[in-house]
This record gives structure tokens, C-alpha cells and sequence, in this order.
């Protein structure tokens, strides 16, 4: 695939990678849901408890750090570009970066309520 600069480059490489990962753990999670308790997970758990019971191979741990991580994909692409911009000096992209990823951050905190 030709990329038009180093940048998309990057952004879609974390794309991909955050696509990837997200969809390895939804699916492991529901694997693993169905074949031990014959229905998927009905809901997900809090980031703070998520983590411990994904790393312990528990279904709704698994399915909700997968959902989690597929949140937090553009958030990191985003942060790839400003972290992009400053190598290259580009100030106003690193400004418009930061600007977004602000109010990507309020969206997700907010979202919630």
C-alpha cells in the first residue's frame, strides 16, 4: 500500500494494530463466554477491574478491554500525529492534535452520564 507520507503511514499502522487487538479480545471473549457458559457476556466491567480479569482469561474481562481498546484506537492515532508534528516542528498540527484530542477525551468522560 503507498502512503501519501510517513504520517498516514503511522496513523494507519496504529489503526490497524488497534483494530486488531480489539477484535483478537472481543472474539477470544466470546469464545470463551459461549463455551463455558453458553451466552456471551451481558455486560462489561469497569476499566479498573476489566484489566485483572482479562489478564486471568475471564470471558467478560476479555470482551471488555477488546471494547475498551477499540474506544481508545483514535485516540492514539491522534496522539501518533502530534507526537508526529513535534518531530517535524509542525506546531500547528501538535496545537490541532492537542484540540482534538481534548475533546475526544471530554466526549469519552462525559459519554458515560
Amino acid at each position: 500500500m503507498r502512503f501519501a507520507t510517513p504520517l498516514h503511514r503511522i496513523v494507519y499502522s496504529v489503526l490497524l494494530v488497534g483494530l486488531s487487538v480489539s477484535v483478537a479480545l472481543i472474539l477470544a471473549g466470546g469464545i470463551a463466554a459461549l463455551a463455558t457458559t453458553g451466552s456471551l457476556p451481558e455486560r462489561t466491567l469497569l476499566w479498573t477491574q476489566a484489566f485483572p480479569s482479562a489478564l486471568a482469561g475471564e470471558p467478560q474481562g476479555l470482551v471488555s478491554v477488546g471494547l475498551l481498546s477499540i474506544l481508545l484506537t483514535p485516540l492514539a492515532a491522534v496522539a501518533a500525529t502530534i507526537l508526529v508534528s513535534a518531530w517535524r516542528r509542525d506546531w500547528t498540527g501538535v496545537l490541532a492534535g492537542v484540540g482534538v484530542a481534548l475533546v475526544m477525551v471530554v466526549s469519552l468522560l462525559l459519554g458515560g452520564k
